[in-house]
């Protein structure tokens, strides 16, 4: 099946999933927000491909107005300004645009596609697009700790994360980068019980502890924690991408540190059986603390 082909059919299956999970108690459609990281990594394996299509997808903050409307501005500036009728259209599908500050959208353009293929805009621009799905992606806020014992309380840890690497099965993956100098994308998989109310009882946090940091350190590290609540079972996965707002934690680092830090590091215990108990053992992952293109 053609790329572009697979991706409509996915997204028409994303906006019935989530349709669905409005109406349902339990959450047999947690697999609508593992779809949507999956579409995530689709699309980044299409969008590479000779099939051209015409649907795209792409992380953006979301922009309100003063009318009381929004609009989308990419990670370089660029401006995507969506339609009234599918705004509507996916809004009924269970986007809240109000109080989101990151999201993951999919959408077509509506204007002359030969200059707005996917890879070819490289000043800012504005676009007027259709918007076919949407999903908010806002983490906590990053927990800045004074110490070990500041950190459990703040960002206690119950429970390990299933992964934060995913692969796409063409070669590539998915896993924490850098959205801008002032957040962190995050793909983040977990294990729960499959019902709304337990769902509702995990709490995903970054959190970063001042206590380490000293001066000249050029590495600022991140503790991924993932709290479980009264939530006992681990019978099914949940996976979305989730995007950290993390500056605070820059400044409070370059005051400690005397500069901004070269490299952020990640840190999750991970499991990859479903389990409540924490691994002895951190995975890493490293991003570099700049924009594509920076010297």
């Amino acid at each position: 099946m053609a790329c572009s082909r697979l991706l409509a059919l996915l997204c028409l299956i994303l906006q019935n999933l989530i349709s669905i999970n409005l109406k349902m108690k339990q959450i047999k459609t947690l697999m609508g927000a593992a779809l949507m990281l999956v579409m995530g990594v689709l699309m980044t394996s299409c969008l590479d491909s000779n099939d051209s299509p015409t649907m795209q997808s792409i992380y953006v903050r979301v922009v309100h107005n003063m009318m009381g409307g929004y609009y989308f501005e990419d990670a370089a500036g660029n401006t995507f300004i969506p339609t009234t009728s599918s705004v509507s259209k996916v809004e009924a599908s269970g986007f809240q645009a109000s109080g989101t500050n990151l999201a993951y959208i999919i959408f077509e353009y509506i204007e002359d596609e030969a200059q707005q293929k996917a890879g070819e805009v490289t000043k800012k621009q504005e676009f007027k697009i259709e918007l076919l799905g949407a999903q908010s992606i806002d983490g906590a806020g990053v927990v800045i700790a004074q110490g070990k014992e500041d950190m459990d309380a703040k960002a206690p840890e119950t429970a390990p994360v299933g992964s934060l690497y995913f692969d796409n099965g063409w070669g590539g993956a998915v896993q924490p980068v850098l959205y801008d100098s002032n957040a962190v994308l995050v793909p983040i998989s977990f294990y729960l019980t499959n019902d709304s109310d337990k769902f509702k009882l995990h709490k995903l946090y970054l959190a970063c502890n001042m206590e380490e940091v000293t001066e000249g350190d050029t590495n600022l590290v991140f503790y991924l924690r993932h709290y479980r609540g009264e939530d006992e079972n681990a019978a099914v996965t949940y996976s979305q991408w989730y995007g950290f707002d993390i500056r605070e934690a820059i400044r409070a680092f370059a005051a400690k540190a005397g500069a901004n830090p070269v490299k952020l590091i990640i840190k999750a215990h991970e499991s990859a059986n479903m389990t409540t108990e924490i691994p002895n053992e951190y995975k890493d992952y490293e991003i570099e603390y700049k924009m594509p293109g920076s010297n």
